[in-house]
């Protein structure tokens, strides 16, 4: 009768004991959490994935002086004692947003200080050739819209259109071709053989063989000019 008064009790027992001994099986190792923080997220998911540990990004962090993707701070701290499979709660790092480029085309040096102040930006000046007005931005770099690095916008000023212009090569060009060229920017024309002034009806198949001025001279198109040319067949 008294052993028939406790087989009630028995199947709690075998639970009890069989739940002690599942647990003691599969029991999950305690194991310390890694320093995660200064490594790029590439290494920490590969760090992680060793330890059979999983990583969430749960902020991130503008930081001028670190580059994208590193990890600053993280929770368990390291050290700290945690299950295999916890996660761990990772800020990372993320790029400051470049600035962008204002349009400074065709405005003058005051209106672009103006403009690329309220910008935050610094401009760097170069004057070149241009038929913009003189003293407007005819170009610049980086473009209207797109994002400025070192925060510096190099700007091209019009210096206007000069007159001033480099004497091009004309040595073995047929000589018609050449002499429409000279005639049409307002320049006289001499030609010559090694031994006499001919006409230029004479040498419609001829090549110039030398010249004056020499290719490179720096002329002024307001000044009237004598292109002399040496030709031969």
């Amino acid at each position: 009768m008294m052993l028939k008064k406790f087989l009630w009790v028995l199947p709690f027992v075998f639970f009890i004991g069989g739940y002690a001994l599942v647990s003691r099986l599969v029991s999950v190792e305690d194991i310390a959490a890694p320093s995660l923080i200064g490594l790029p997220l590439p290494e920490a998911f590969k760090l992680m994935a060793g330890l059979q540990l999983q990583g969430q990004i749960i902020a991130e962090r503008e930081d001028a002086d670190l580059p994208e993707g590193v990890i600053v701070d993280q929770a368990p701290q390291a050290g700290k004692k945690i299950k295999r499979s916890q996660p761990m709660y990772m800020t990372v790092t993320k790029r400051r947003p470049l600035p962008l480029a204002p349009s400074f085309l065709t405005l003058d040096k005051s209106a672009i200080e103006v403009a690329s102040s309220d910008a935050g930006l610094r401009v760097k000046y170069h004057d070149i050739e241009s038929q913009y007005p003189r003293g407007r931005c005819c170009a610049q770099f980086p473009a209207a819209g797109n994002e400025v690095i070192e925060k510096v916008v190099d700007v091209y000023l019009s210096a206007g259109m000069t007159t001033l212009r480099l004497f091009p090569l004309l040595v073995n060009q047929p000589v018609p071709a050449v002499i429409d060229f000279l005639k049409m920017h307002g320049m006289q024309v001499q030609l010559f053989t090694e031994n006499e002034l001919v006409d230029s009806s004479d040498v419609a198949d001829c090549l110039v063989t030398a010249q004056k001025p020499l290719a490179g001279t720096l002329i002024d198109l307001k000044k009237p000019l004598l292109v002399q040319l040496q030709v031969a067949a």
